[in-house]
């Protein structure tokens, strides 16, 4: 008994339609393979999260469960026309922006798609939790199949799909990690691996419409800015759902993700191929021979590789992020069978219909010949009677007159001993007649037993077939015609004849016999009577087996009746059993090898990537004649018992073209498959370059490696840091490691180059991916924040809000900007305010502290408190904190704690806050007189300039809300 396989518990997630397409490309990867007996392990669950309940409309296969697509409906109006009873909803949710429904999708509104999380928190915490109980079952530990799961020290894998520009699963893809992280808290389980595979703005190229494309773009860039700030853990996310499910403080500071995945489009005109490139590397990362080594190299990933850039202007940004690609070259197994298939059949009918001919049909006659003397037809040289006539009945069976008898009869008694006779002799021959019937039917079953012997012979010899047996048996119906022609003219002519002239005799003698007996005594002549008796008897003797003579071949003209009606009808299906086979050949022959001279076998837009044929139209003919060399073997096994009995079966299968028609593929596929079935890509590709004169191997492994680059577009020269890329190439047990020399060559760069051992020799596979670089170095990250800025205004792009977590989303570009001058002071002087920013005393010398807590008091000497020296003068600490990233969560954290000094006054509690603070100011720069510290001077008149503004534009902001109160109040 073979010994199952490890395979760790994974769920995976689809969002929105590109997360469920996903799903159903990873689900029929399982289906279609053997590794997984075409079905997916109980470890393994699937799980589609969707506000379209129309989903399945476009859908042409149901390949999703009902168990598996959650629809979560909700009436965006309802709620916000009760948003009293939905407290938890309106902590965050723009209701003055956004008030359409979600039956039929999110619309491309993005906070829509996390409202139906909220609304169907319970649906989703329920099927969530559901997934993870069954795919953690302690049972599956060891009866889970032809797989058994990992342990619970091994972290489950959780996969999450989505689009990042829609408004379902943009929406919703933070709350769904944050919700399966807190699931495993509560169980508690090990925080499970969560990867991400996220599409990109660039990734819908079918978009042409300026409308559409503004607004993936817009909403890609706030879906990003989200996804940072969590990826960061600049806040946590620290979320409540409803009274009974929250957040907990040790999730909400954890990295939604281990590893986030951003695909573009790369060389591709199509986001389905990015979906189906997506399904692979799921795929392949749950539990393929793919994955045998991988995570001990992935573990050291996000330690080495997902940390804050060290130096330069975007010192401090995190390269958190990764990318993917596939690329795979395959023999295309079941394409070329189907075409040889049908080649291989058209040949094989080919045979069935070709025998040896000759003009005089001399072959053929010999066999009817043989077949007469075998059916005992010949006539006897002696007799002229078949033996067949004989085996119906003899002459010696049948009843005659004995003129022994009257010998010493006296003549008065002569009439009653011959008229006894007679009726002794018709009542014998009377059932003798009887005996004929079922003599016949015994000598027909007999002959058609012959028949069916030659048949036989004929149907399962090689030079023989369907279009040999028409001809033999024209000649045997022929023969038989000429055998009942003969009978009938010889019981017409012949005994027909015989019997009338010795009846006319006998009755002659019978009336001589009769004049002479009724003399007297005196007068009779007794010897004359005895002689006109035997007279009488011989010819009634002759007449009667004259009529017998007649009627045993009546009888065999019957038989040879029954035969011509059966040799006829086995003829006209024999013809028939013909047609059908001339007919299939000819359909074979309309896609066979000669009408696929020119394909590609790229019957999808996504196959030059993922399924790239080595074969072309030109190699057919090379590989079928390499392969088939001897036709007339085939045929043989073919017509055989081995094969299709066409000798037992021809009859059903010309009554079943179809089923005939089928049977010839499914013979053809079996031999054709286990033809090729060792044929590896590599020995293919070789036996080509022999004819083409070129490296075919190296030119396919050169096309691997360039079209599995990972499908993300990085600025190389605004972010020169190094990216750690793995790479697996799959590649068949029986490859001779040419690829593999030529990918490593290629990949010689990479730090992980693995060579993966598969069972298919059909398929060589590479994914490529590639891990650490950050946000900024997208390509197009500043178009999309264009976008961004263009639309914001006007429409709502966020579903994690300000109002939610007090974040000024403005100040999270995704490439920092510089921070000016003027910013630089003011949130410098606000910061040392609220105590971000403080001074210590340190050998006697002022020195300044930038520290995340401000509500402590700075201490240089303890290691717990994380502080940044920002310089031992204020002009200095200003100058280092302008330049330093801190600046970046710097802004954040004070900003927040500004609002936090409003309580429940808001915008009157800052300004009352900045008020003070500014007299504290003035008040340092009134005091400083010496002209040495003009510099100082200076930069406190610039700090009371900027707080002047700052409390300036709060006191317009509290006009404008208080302007906004009374007409509500109205």
């Amino acid at each position: 008994m073979q010994t199952p396989g490890k395979l760790i518990p994974s769920l995976i997630v689809g969002l929105g339609g590109t997360g469920y397409r996903v799903l159903k490309e990873v689900k029929k990867k399982f289906m279609e393979s053997e590794a997984f007996q075409h079905s997916f392990p109980p470890m393994v669950r699937f799980m589609s999260f969707d506000t379209d309940s129309n989903i399945e409309k476009t859908e042409t296969d149901k390949v999703m469960t009902l168990e598996e697509q959650k629809v979560l409906g909700v009436n965006t109006v309802e709620i916000l026309n009760n948003i009293e009873q939905h407290p938890f909803i309106d902590s965050w949710f723009p209701r003055h922006e956004v008030k359409s429904s979600s039956a039929h999708g999110a619309k491309q509104v993005r906070a829509v798609g996390r409202l139906a999380v909220f609304a169907n928190i319970d649906t989703v915490v329920s099927e969530l939790s559901a997934a993870i109980n069954q795919i953690t079952s302690s049972r599956l530990i060891t009866q889970g199949g032809i797989f058994n799961r990992t342990t619970d020290e091994v972290p489950v894998n959780v996969f999450i799909i989505s689009s990042l520009c829609g408004g379902t699963g943009s929406g919703m893809f933070l709350d769904i990690a944050y919700i399966i992280r807190e699931i495993f808290q509560r169980k508690p389980m090990l925080q499970p691996e969560m990867s991400a595979y996220f599409m990109l703005p660039d990734a819908f190229v079918e978009l042409t419409k300026p409308k559409e494309i503004a607004r993936i773009e817009a909403n890609g860039a706030a879906s990003l800015k989200e996804l940072d700030i969590f990826m960061e853990r600049l806040e946590p996310f620290k979320t409540k759902y409803s009274r009974d499910f929250s957040i907990s403080r040790d999730v909400s500071i954890q990295k939604p993700f281990n590893f986030c995945y951003l695909m573009s489009a790369k060389n591709i005109e199509k986001h389905s191929i990015i979906e189906r490139v997506i399904s692979e590397h799921v795929f392949h990362g749950i539990g393929t021979e793919f994955t045998k080594d991988t995570h001990s190299y992935l573990a050291n990933i996000p330690t080495n590789d997902f940390q804050p850039i060290s130096y330069g202007e975007f010192k401090g940004k995190f390269t958190n992020y990764s990318s993917i690609g596939a690329a795979s070259c395959v023999f295309p197994m079941n394409d070329i069978v189907s075409i040889f298939s049908n080649e291989f059949a058209s040949d094989l009918l080919e045979e069935i219909l070709k025998y040896t001919k000759d003009n005089e049909h001399s072959r053929a006659k010999t066999e009817r010949d043989f077949f007469l003397e075998k059916a005992e037809l010949i006539p006897d040289r002696d007799s002229g009677n078949t033996r067949l006539l004989e085996k119906l009945c003899t002459i010696d069976e049948f009843k005659k007159l004995r003129t022994s008898e009257i010998d010493d009869i006296a003549i008065d008694e002569l009439g009653d001993v011959i008229t006894k006779q007679i009726t002794t002799a018709q009542i014998s021959n009377k059932d003798l007649s009887e005996r004929l019937d079922s003599a016949v039917a015994e000598q027909t079953r007999n002959l058609l037993d012959i028949i069916d012997l030659f048949v036989r012979d004929c149907m399962g010899h090689w030079d023989k077939g369907v279009g040999y047996l028409d001809e033999f048996l024209d000649q045997v119906l022929l023969s038989l015609r000429e055998i009942k022609d003969k009978c009938k003219r010889d019981v017409k002519e012949v005994f027909s004849q015989t019997k009338r002239r010795n009846e006319k005799q006998a009755m002659l003698a019978k009336q001589q016999l009769m004049n002479e007996s009724k003399k007297s005594w005196l007068f009779r002549k007794n010897q004359l009577c005895k002689e006109l008796a035997a007279e009488f008897i011989n010819r009634h003797n002759a007449s009667t087996v004259a009529d017998f003579e007649a009627e045993r071949r009546e009888y065999l003209v019957k038989l040879i009746n029954n035969i011509l009606e059966v040799g006829q009808d086995l003829q006209k299906r024999a013809r028939n059993f013909g047609d059908i086979v001339e007919r299939l050949r000819t359909r074979f022959n309309r896609d066979d090898i000669a009408s696929h001279m020119n394909d590609n076998f790229c019957r999808e837009e996504s196959d030059w990537l993922l399924n790239r044929s080595v074969v072309d139209g030109q190699d057919l003919r090379r590989i079928y004649t390499d392969r088939i060399t001897d036709m007339q073997t085939y045929e043989t096994h073919f017509i055989g018992r081995e094969g299709l009995d066409l000798p037992g079966k021809w009859r059903l299968y010309s009554d079943d073209q179809e089923g005939f028609q089928k049977s010839i593929l499914h013979y053809s596929r079996k031999i054709l498959e286990d033809l090729l079935h060792g044929l590896t890509i590599e020995e293919f590709l070789f036996e080509k370059g022999k004819i083409t004169g070129r490296n075919e191997i190296e030119e396919c492994s050169n096309a691997l490696v360039s079209q599995g680059e990972p499908l993300w577009k990085i600025n190389n020269a605004l972010y020169t840091g190094k990216t750690s890329n793995l790479h697996f190439l799959g590649v068949s047990e029986g490859e001779q490691q040419r690829v593999s020399a030529v990918v490593k060559s290629c990949l010689k760069g990479s730090k992980g180059i693995f060579i993966v051992k598969t069972k298919d020799p059909h398929r060589i596979t590479i994914t490529q991916s590639a891990h650490g670089a950050p946000l900024f170095a997208l390509n197009l990250v500043e178009m999309w924040e264009d976008k961004y800025n263009q639309l914001k205004e006007t429409r709502f792009l966020h579903a994690v809000t300000s109002k939610e977590t007090g974040i000024n989303w403005d100040n999270y570009p995704f490439r920092p900007r510089r921070i000016d001058k003027e910013d630089g002071i003011r949130y410098f002087s606000l910061g040392f305010a609220l105590h971000f920013i403080q001074i210590a005393r340190v050998g006697g010398m002022n020195r300044y502290y930038f520290t995340s807590t401000p509500n402590l008091k700075v201490d240089p000497n303890d290691p717990i408190q994380k502080l940044l020296l920002l310089g031992e003068s204020r002009i200095e600490a200003v100058k280092k904190f302008v330049e330093s990233e801190a600046i970046r969560k710097a802004r954040h954290e004070i900003e927040k704690a500004l609002i936090g000094r409003g309580g429940d006054s808001g915008y009157s509690g800052q300004i009352d806050f900045l008020d003070k603070y500014l007299i504290s100011l003035v008040a340092h720069e009134d005091r400083i007189t010496d002209p040495a510290a003009h510099e100082l001077k200076e930069l406190f008149s610039m700090e009371v300039q900027q707080i002047s503004a700052l409390k300036s534009s709060l006191e317009l902001k509290k006009r404008l809300q208080d302007s906004e109160a009374t007409i509500a109040s109205e």
